[in-house]
Formats: structure tokens, C-alpha cells, sequence
């Protein structure tokens, strides 16, 4: 099956927004809407399709997020739909969005944020690589970084 990322546009926007994550994880991330109206109006951040063949089964948001001179890369948003959880995607899908992050930002850097109750998604991104800083943001979630080691993801 064919992976692939898709920007957000007039003829799928509407399957995106219909995208959600189970019950279980309704308070841990923002409704697609919402992140693709603030990509719209916050400079900086790129929404994506996520494609499983020709079935969109997710949603991905990053960009670069500058505050006081420093600039950033951020995962910001990330999830699979619920009905297609259980199926491997979101270790797929995470590879693809950070080596787009990588050579679209130039950065050996990529930074999210995660509730410290999604133990799920801590577990999925920890092993990928992503390590936890001592900091949280401003909704008191854990920062986490992955730093690239020798062009790998």
C-alpha cells in the first residue's frame, strides 16, 4: 500500500474535518477544524493529509513556531482516525512527517507536546527517538525533542 502526505485542500478538506480519534483520546488533541483554520491565520504552520492508498486516515500539523529570536520546528498536531487505529499507521506516518520536517526546515531538531496522560503517544514517539525535556508549555503538556543522529530518522 502506498503512504503518502497531501496538503489539505478545497476537494478534501471535509474528509479531514470528519477525522477522529477515539473516545479515549478526544481530550488530547484539537479538532482537525480547528487546526486548519489556525493554519490559515497563525503564519507558519502546514497542515497534511495523511494517505493510506487513496483513504485519507489521518491529520498532521507542523511548522516553525519563533518566540523571542529563537525559531523552532514543531509537530504540533498528529493523529489517526479512530477507525483506522491498531493498524501500524502512526509509526508510518510519524517517519514520513519528521523526514519532511528535516528537509523542508533544514533542522536536526524537531519538537512536540504531549499530556502526560496520553500514555499511548508517549510510548509511540519515544520509540522513536523523541526524548523528554524538562519543560512543558503553556498547557502544562511535556515537551519533547528529537534530535536527528547522522541524517536518521
Amino acid at each position: 500500500m502506498l503512504f503518502r502526505i497531501g496538503d489539505i485542500n478545497a476537494c478534501n478538506w471535509k474528509r479531514v474535518v470528519d477525522l477522529k480519534p477515539s473516545p479515549s483520546q478526544m481530550n488530547f488533541i484539537e479538532p482537525n477544524a480547528l487546526s486548519i483554520v489556525q493554519s490559515k491565520f497563525e503564519e507558519g504552520w502546514h497542515p497534511a493529509a495523511l494517505y493510506a492508498g487513496d483513504e485519507i486516515v489521518g491529520f498532521g500539523m507542523y511548522g516553525e513556531f519563533r518566540e523571542q529570536g529563537e525559531t523552532e520546528v514543531w509537530l504540533d498536531r498528529f493523529m489517526i482516525d479512530y477507525r483506522s487505529q491498531g493498524l501500524g499507521y502512526s509509526k508510518i506516518f510519524l517517519r514520513k512527517l519528521l523526514e519532511r520536517m528535516k528537509n523542508e526546515f533544514n533542522t536536526n531538531k524537531v519538537f512536540l507536546s504531549v499530556y502526560q496522560e496520553n500514555k499511548h503517544a508517549i510510548r509511540i514517539y519515544r520509540s522513536l527517538g523523541f526524548q523528554l525535556t524538562n519543560s512543558r508549555d503553556e498547557n502544562g503538556e511535556l515537551i519533547y525533542i528529537l534530535c536527528f543522529k547522522d541524517g536518521q530518522i
